[in-house]
């Protein structure tokens, strides 16, 4: 639900009272992500909207639509910047929160339905990480309201996981090299084509490295070119 302007004001306030007990300060940032989450969800609907509308009126509507976009690029930067701030202090608080107040405190203040807190605290234990593990890697925050033992829902979502995705998303951009390269021979994506932005703004397709086979049993790699077509 996303909340009227004070009462979210009010919201963040109390999280930077430095005073907070830590469970508190926990379900302080579940409530502000949810409302970053609906906020997000409000503004796509509304600026899709008033971009459509300025765009049919151009060339008269050009600075209306320029400050539409400028306005809506302001606020996805506030909220991307809110919920990496969410992020950072929960896996600082991870080890804390766990050790002091314990598995199923945690889960009752995430709603894991109970039929799946044996399968959180696995993912938990695994991701090395209480919150990351439940909100994030397995995706059963929230699953009291909104999964049952028998449905399971189509992708992973809640206002936790939101904020861990962004600050992995973050990650990447920042450390490209952080992870193993997906398309690389052994990773989840080997095989398939990769696209490349030239300066004119056009896509131009590699295909995947082709691994030759020798009549010896020896193996080389052939790295394919960027397939640029001439005018």
């Amino acid at each position: 639900m996303r909340m009227k302007p004070e009462h979210s004001r009010r919201l963040f306030e109390l999280s930077n009272r430095g005073n907070n007990d830590p469970l508190i300060s926990l379900i302080i940032a579940r409530r502000a992500a949810r409302h970053l989450c609906a906020e997000a969800d409000h503004d796509r609907e509304y600026f899709d909207a008033e971009i459509d509308t300025a765009t049919a009126g151009l060339p008269f509507t050009k600075v209306k639509l320029d400050e539409l976009k400028a306005d809506q690029e302001k606020r996805r930067a506030g909220r991307h910047k809110n919920f990496l701030a969410i992020a950072d202090w929960m896996l600082r608080a991870d080890d804390y929160l766990t050790s002091v107040y314990g598995m199923e405190t945690i889960l009752d203040v995430l709603a894991v339905n109970p039929v799946h807190r044996a399968e959180a605290a696995e993912y938990a234990c695994e991701a090395r990480s209480t919150l990351s593990g439940i909100a994030w890697v397995a995706g059963l925050e929230d699953s009291a309201n909104t999964r049952s033992g028998r449905k399971q829902p189509d992708w992973k979502n809640g206002p936790l996981f939101n904020a861990f995705q962004k600050q992995f998303m973050q990650l990447l951009l920042d450390k490209p090299g952080a992870l193993p390269d997906p398309f690389a021979p052994g990773g989840p994506f080997y095989g398939m084509p990769t696209y490349y932005q030239q300066p004119d703004g056009t896509m131009a397709r590699k295909s995947a490295s082709l691994t030759v086979h020798g009549p010896d049993g020896s193996t080389r790699v052939v790295d394919r070119k960027i397939e640029v077509h001439k005018p």
